[in-house]
């Protein structure tokens, strides 16, 4: 342990909280961290740093937030003047050991060591086997440009624990688009694999048309059903990726509609994949062979072609 590892008592009003400069851990209900504060108090004592007239937390942010919420006033801390960086370190592959700390939190303890001196060399192997950063991440322009984005858009990352490929495509996206995702995930709390077919397309779309426009004009879906609202916004962004298919599908939809409106049940592949269009028509007891020959005679023969011609 470094020499700066004796405790003091720290009052909770001196702390600076709004002070994000060190912040790693994922935001979180305090709910559960809280009621064992109340009931055991504070088991892990924070890092703090004095910087000139204020104190900001190093680690800790979470346990500090849950104290004050549990009535406490002050907490045993360790409150240094210098960030050791090797204690640094192990307190952030503890950290990382502990999954507490998203993709997001991982790039910023890199470039936190990075500005606390590490050598390269050094500071790439921390990356790659305790922080489990990849190299191409390793460069401090690389990691400030992932910290640079949106603030909406780096808690969903970390909160989803969204892999380093997507977040490498999301940082090539332009500014206003990161920010439209970040408010669109935010709202909703896309499923990750939602969130990474957004990515993709966005990047698809930003290359082929050499504009994000018209994805940026998509208004909000406001349903009120968070999994209707993700669908509509990702049926929206599909439609402008794949228009072509998206018509196909539109006609598709049209003469499924006809068919049904006989009472015949449709099942047609979504993605025109395989080589086959299903029927489903309904019988009940009772029927005779008239009313069945008049219904099966009813079905649309040439709606069931044109389907089989779009495969």
């Amino acid at each position: 342990m470094p020499a700066y590892s004796s405790l003091e008592r720290v009052s909770l009003s001196a702390i600076d909280f709004a002070d994000d400069s060190y912040r790693v851990s994922r935001k979180r209900p305090l709910d559960a961290l809280r009621s064992s504060i109340e009931r055991f108090g504070v088991l892990e004592s924070p890092l703090l740093l004095r910087q000139n007239d204020r104190i900001i937390p190093v680690f800790g942010h979470n346990r500090i937030l849950a104290a004050a919420e549990s009535g406490l006033d002050s907490v045993n801390a360790v409150v240094v003047d210098r960030v050791d960086p090797t204690d640094y370190r192990n307190r952030a592959l503890l950290k990382c050991a502990r999954n507490e700390a998203g993709p997001v939190g991982r790039i910023k303890m890199a470039l936190v060591l990075n500005r606390l001196g590490t050598g390269a060399d050094d500071l790439r192997r921390t990356m790659r086997y305790g922080l489990g950063v990849p190299d191409e991440f390793a460069s401090a322009r690389m990691l400030d440009t992932v910290l640079g984005l949106p603030g909406h858009l780096r808690d969903y990352l970390d909160a989803r624990d969204v892999g380093f490929k997507v977040i490498k495509e999301l940082v090539t996206l332009p500014t206003e688009a990161q920010v439209f995702l970040g408010e669109r995930a935010g709202d909703a709390g896309f499923r990750i694999n939602i969130f990474r077919e957004m990515v993709e397309m966005l990047s698809d779309i930003a290359v082929r048309e050499g504009t994000l426009e018209p994805v940026l004009a998509i208004p909000p879906a406001q349903t009120g059903d968070r999994r209707r609202d993700e669908q509509a916004l990702f049926d929206a962004i599909y439609a402008l990726r794949y228009p072509a298919y998206t018509a196909m599908r539109e006609k598709a939809a049209k003469i499924v509609s006809g068919i049904e409106r006989a009472g015949c049940g449709v099942t047609f592949p979504p993605y025109f994949e395989g080589g086959e269009v299903m029927l489903n028509v309904r019988f009940v007891r009772g029927e005779r062979e008239e009313s069945i020959r008049k219904r099966l005679s009813e079905v649309d023969a040439r709606g069931i072609e044109k389907l089989l011609d779009l495969l």
